[in-house]
């Protein structure tokens, strides 16, 4: 007799672990502990974007944030087994003040990106929509254009504030001239995917869980059953699946408990959970892979 579990109408749940590379981590605000629980989970690699610090830091503390996330956050991840790399950027959080040594801290983050552990610009956005978070958006994308380096692009949870903001952003890349492909958006659904599809972006973030309630959630994180929704309606090539996770409720085994439930709900392949949890992160944002 077969000791595979049976679902009640006989259909067999099919099983395999799969390594998971979370590219979308602010860990660096969170209990060290997650790094356990993430491991436990299948995840062998994440990469820590870059958020606000204190509004319009000095050159020299924006490198301390920067040494901060590619010396201690790479070795706090180190101890648990998980191989952490870093996405850097000036955050629009940065320039909540006036005046900003604009040019300084650009020239720090030129420096920064050329650490051995930045694998990405970000994250990058619009929250005012200022003269000068416009002047910082472009720059830096033409700053990643030079560098090859691929862009996390962060959008509002807001429905209505993402599509006022989306002919702006669409407006800008243009501006800076960088190839589309460079360019990941994050925290997307379908709804936000949409008028995104066919405009030839890189593979878009999207951060997983299973439903909860939580009492502190920031973003609002896809169901596994919202993610398969999402695939009947596009390619599986254009995501790529995160915990998102921040200093709001978020749960460290999203990721891992939603790559379980796509096997064993839904029916997906190993193949195919693994391109989403796994092969197209890496592809995307590990540049000897990418190019290979």
């Amino acid at each position: 007799m077969s000791s595979e579990p049976q679902l009640e109408h006989g259909r067999r749940v099919g099983f395999e672990p799969i390594p998971i590379f979370d590219h979308h981590v602010h860990s660096d605000g969170r209990n060290a502990d997650d790094y356990e629980w993430m491991a436990l989970g299948g995840t062998t690699t994440v990469m820590v974007p870059c958020t606000s610090g204190e509004p319009h830091p000095s050159r020299r503390a924006f490198r301390a944030r920067c040494r901060r996330l590619l010396h201690d956050e790479v070795h706090r991840a180190a101890v648990y087994g998980i191989d952490a790399y870093v996405a850097l950027s000036v955050h629009p959080g940065d320039l909540a003040d006036e005046p900003v040594d604009l040019d300084g801290l650009l020239d720090e983050l030129a420096v920064q990106l050329n650490h051995d552990r930045a694998r990405a610009l970000g994250e990058i956005s619009l929250r005012s929509g200022s003269s000068l978070e416009r002047e910082v958006f472009v720059r830096q994308l033409v700053l990643a254009k030079e560098l090859d380096l691929p862009v996390l692009v962060e959008t509002s949870p807001d429905p209505k504030c993402y599509s006022e903001a989306l002919p702006t952003y669409l407006e800008l890349i243009k501006k800076s001239g960088v190839n589309p492909e460079l360019i990941s958006f994050m925290d997307m659904d379908a709804d936000k995917w949409r008028p995104l599809a066919t405009l030839g972006f890189g593979p878009a973030g999207v951060a997983v869980s299973p439903a909860s309630d939580p009492l502190f959630g920031v973003r609002r994180k896809l169901t596994d059953t919202e993610v398969v929704r999402m695939l009947d309606e596009f390619s599986i090539e254009h995501f790529m699946l995160n915990t998102g996770f921040h200093f709001g409720s978020a749960d460290p085994m999203g990721l891992v408990r939603v790559a379980h439930r796509l096997q064993v709900r839904h029916g997906m392949s190993v193949d195919e959970v693994h391109r989403l949890v796994d092969e197209t992160a890496r592809c995307t944002f590990l540049t000897d892979e990418r190019n290979s």
